[in-house]
């Protein structure tokens, strides 16, 4: 029985190999790398166990040492090194001012933005403090009137008390005064009262009320003759228990 041919010989995977180094570098190429660029054909095991005992078998040369450098060289190197370093240095001290002085300017800023804050407030404390006193003022004025109004209401309490006890024990006449129109007459009542006197028969009430009513429309009236009465309003009708009657 004839044996199949063979996809890919093992010449054919190491020289695919060999060409993808030459274009990635040594090192850089896989077996899948060597599988796809086969075209994908044959089994992958095979071919990845042929480029591997490739890469293993391959003798690397030792690298030879490197020759020293020019002392010229060396210290245009060292020279660039240095002035390097130092630009950075100033880079880095530029940066770090320019920051600085930002931060210190944040910082300025925000002080004085609480300066105008704690003015403002202060301004605030200050005039609730003033309408706090003008409100004490104000309750110290009500409560001196409250007690002004207290006092009043007592001594106006003692005056009705003083007032109903006089009233009280005065003692009101059995009759009325006789009155002319809007004024009474300055006549005493108790001369309109009939008496007996030695003996003899009274009068009739009815004519001596007559003659009296008589005698007062021709007398002064009330306003031109009436002293002035503390209670009593000209015009008005006297009350008869604060009259000054003489017989």
């Amino acid at each position: 029985m004839a044996q199949g041919r063979t996809l890919n010989t093992q010449e054919d995977i190491i020289a695919t190999g060999q060409a993808l180094e030459r274009e990635k570098g040594v090192g850089m190429v896989t077996a899948w790398d060597v599988f796809k660029a086969l075209g994908s054909k044959g089994k992958y095991s095979r071919i990845e166990e042929l480029w591997n005992q490739h890469l293993s078998s391959r003798t690397t040369a030792p690298i030879a040492e490197a020759d020293e450098l020019p002392e010229q060289l060396v210290i245009g190197i060292e020279s660039a090194l240095a002035t390097a370093a130092t630009g950075i240095r100033a880079l880095c001290a530029a940066a770090n001012a320019r920051q600085t002085a930002s931060h210190v300017r944040q910082v300025q800023s925000m002080d004085s933005h609480h300066a105008d804050v704690v003015a403002a407030y202060n301004i605030k404390v200050e005039s609730l403090e003033k309408a706090f006193a003008a409100r004490g003022e104000e309750l110290s004025h009500l409560a001196h009137r409250e007690e002004e109004l207290m006092e009043e209401l007592e001594r106006e309490r003692v005056l009705r008390r003083a007032a109903e006890e006089a009233a009280a024990r005065a003692t009101r006449l059995p009759w009325s005064l006789p009155v002319v129109g809007d004024h009474v007459p300055l006549v005493s009542p108790l001369r309109t009262i009939p008496v007996e006197l030695d003996g003899r028969p009274a009068p009739d009430a009815s004519q001596a009320r007559r003659n009296t009513v008589r005698r007062a429309k021709s007398a002064p009236t009330a306003e031109d003759t009436v002293p002035y009465m503390p209670g009593i309003v000209s015009g008005a009708a006297p009350d008869p228990n604060q009259l000054d009657m003489g017989l």
